[in-house]
């Protein structure tokens, strides 16, 4: 009744690419906006950090998991709305974050490029199943400061196309 990798390695392994990538570099556990979170496979790895997590969601059945999630957790809010109407009104009305970690479906990001580069994050974590939209989504956002500075591909569904990234920017 959700999405998950489709093996239990994959399921496992992402979670702990993107918790390592959103940690580096600095002195006290950062506040993460998560966009497209889904049912909390990475959510569960970020509250893992220490710091504050706003996890956005449009999915009424995710989100609805996210909710119990977030009863366990005093430092995750969650958000039940499409990443679409609720990065406006977080742009406009906060609270800031100084990493985005985002998931977004295979066709990308590339409307939400605009807010995303007028957010105040310094870093953003992009996991991708569509290299070609992470590409173009990555080219768009150089053109707020942000630059690629790892991209990890991660073969999750073995003897198929598919291939996973989690792309590292900063600026």
């Amino acid at each position: 009744d959700g999405f998950a990798q489709a093996s239990e390695p994959g399921h496992s392994l992402l979670p702990q690419l993107v918790a390592a990538a959103v940690q580096p570099g600095w002195d006290h556990p950062p506040s993460v906006l998560e966009l497209y979170a889904g049912s909390g496979n990475l959510t569960r790895a970020l509250l893992g950090l220490g710091g504050t997590v706003l996890a956005v969601e449009g999915d009424p059945r995710a989100s609805e998991r996210l909710q119990v999630l977030a009863h366990g957790h005093a430092q995750l809010t969650v958000r039940a709305q499409s990443v679409e109407v609720a990065l406006p009104v977080l742009l406009r009305d906060g609270p800031r974050a100084e990493v985005i970690v985002l998931d977004p479906p295979r066709g990308g990001a590339r409307a939400m490029v605009p807010l995303l580069g007028a957010m105040s994050a310094r870093r953003i974590v992009y996991v991708s199943c569509d290299a070609m939209t992470l590409g173009r989504d990555l080219g768009e956002l150089a053109h707020f400061g942000f630059r690629p500075r790892t991209v990890q591909p991660i073969d999750l569904m073995p003897h198929t196309a598919e291939v996973e990234c989690v792309a590292v920017l900063e600026r």
